[in-house]
């Protein structure tokens, strides 16, 4: 569980493209961001959750492979306890490929299933409006103690549609991919082999379950830290 706190200092830790892709993209629909990441600082799962209570989120998304859903888990957890009125998502591979068993398991309000830019954006704008509807293409949810289920998202289809990844929102200085440099995780195709889609391509670049990334409702203006 301290695994990211431990880290030699010398360990390469990716930026994780697939968030900061996301958040340019609520971004320019109007939403303030924020992204932590906890790997890139060596933090434990207190630590990040202690960070993230200094903004107002009105949303908080995770992304996890299933090796690093305990620590996840524990993220999810810390946030309803310290915070049960703030609504928590999660994405990435595992969630995607277990919508169902993630709702039930984990202190989660929402699972999105594949790519994340249209659910989040539509769920965001729900929050907003105060719409008890959920029921948008890639987002799970329980209701009435039931899980409710909408597929996967519907996928970006022309990449020019995208924008520049936030790369302003993450800790630069301690990310690189090789020792003593500089690294940026980059991709030239979306086309994946076998069954992968490119969603979940998009989820494999957020390889930190202690990375997340937090929006309000505020739109136009800069990720606001609690007064």
């Amino acid at each position: 569980m301290e695994q990211f706190a431990t880290l030699n200092e010398l360990a390469t830790v990716a930026q994780p493209l697939g968030l900061a892709m996301l958040a340019a993209f609520a971004r320019r629909e109007g939403f303030s961001v924020a992204i932590i990441d906890g790997e890139a600082n060596f933090w434990t799962p207190e630590q990040t959750v202690q960070e993230a209570e200094n903004y107002s989120a009105t949303l908080v998304g995770l992304s996890a492979f299933t090796t690093k859903m305990t620590a996840a888990g524990k993220i999810l957890d810390l946030i309803k306890k310290n915070n049960p009125s703030t609504k928590t998502l999660i994405g990435g591979h595992h969630a995607s490929a277990l919508p169902e068993k993630t709702l039930k398991e984990e202190s989660v309000d929402f699972v999105i299933q594949g790519e994340g830019f249209f659910p989040v954006v539509r769920l965001l704008r729900n929050l907003k409006a105060k719409i008890d509807n959920y029921d948008i293409p890639g987002v799970s949810y329980i209701k009435d103690g039931k899980v409710v289920s909408n597929g996967r998202a519907d996928g970006i289809s022309v990449l020019d549609e995208l924008p520049f990844a936030a790369w302003d929102l993450l800790p630069m200085e301690n990310t690189a991919l090789t020792i003593g440099r500089l690294g940026i995780t980059t991709w030239t195709r979306a086309d994946m082999p076998s069954s992968t889609r490119r969603s979940d391509a998009l989820s494999a670049a957020t390889i930190a379950p202690l990375t997340w990334f937090t929006a309000s409702i505020q739109p136009d203006t800069e990720a606001r830290r609690a007064s």
